[in-house]
């Protein structure tokens, strides 16, 4: 799936690999130029309940950022 991108804000990246040993995972960091700066990226399990796809956010490094780091705007869906 394509989307277009959003024109503020912070990327992120989201995914799905196929692990050897655990099967399906979902993949989600950091993402824009944030990919290639730091190696910021978790994953569980397939398929996601709410606690883990909470947990997924919060795993990653710079997952403060969603809840207004200095003085910006807490995180809240895209409208595109």
């Amino acid at each position: 799936m394509v989307q277009v991108t959003a024109k503020s804000g912070f990327e992120t990246i989201m995914g799905v690999t196929q692990d050897k040993l655990f099967e399906p995972m979902i993949v989600f960091g950091s993402g824009g130029i944030y990919s290639e700066l730091v190696d910021d990226v978790s994953s569980r399990l397939h398929p996601l309940t709410d606690l883990n796809a909470q947990e997924l956010i919060s795993s990653i490094i710079i997952s403060t950022i969603f809840d207004g780091f200095r003085g910006r705007h807490q995180a809240t869906r895209s409208r595109l």
